[in-house]
């Protein structure tokens, strides 16, 4: 990555590991480690992303419900030059998995075990968050 190799050959690395630390433990910019990031990097902002839930539900059983995954991020975009929080949004979706018919083609044991390959499972957790994140920079402020 281009941004890694930029920042690992001029000994700054840590720095960006020091911004992730404080945005996922408080939410906030460490406003030490941001300085002189808009010419290192060329940039004039920088986005924070935490993963705020990542959960993936399978269910095997007839009648137990219906899989599900669940991602929930929380986004900050930052300016470099004055360090103020210029877009933020909280984002979270559960997405349950394809509805099924107990009643049909769908295999299962004595106990309800399901045993019909591909019936109720969750959806990918990288679909659901790709999809949240496109939606949330729907509305993402432009220059």
């Amino acid at each position: 990555d281009d941004v890694e190799r930029i920042l690992t050959d001029r000994g700054a690395l840590d720095r960006v590991d020091r911004i992730n630390d404080r945005f996922a433990h408080s939410g906030a910019l460490d406003s030490t480690a941001i300085v002189g990031m808009d010419s290192l990097l060329v940039v004039d902002a920088i986005l924070c992303i935490k993963i705020t839930e990542w959960e993936v539900k399978k269910i095997t059983n007839i009648g137990r419900g219906q899989s599900s995954t669940t991602v929930g991020f929380s986004m900050a975009l930052y300016s470099i030059a004055d360090r103020k929080k210029i877009w933020s949004k909280e984002t979270r979706e559960q997405r349950l998995a394809d509805e099924y018919d107990a009643a049909g083609n769908v295999g299962y044991d004595n106990t309800g075990h399901i045993e019909t390959r591909g019936v109720n499972e969750p959806p990918r957790p990288t679909t659901v968050a790709g999809d949240l994140l496109r939606g949330a920079f729907k509305k993402f402020p432009v220059k």
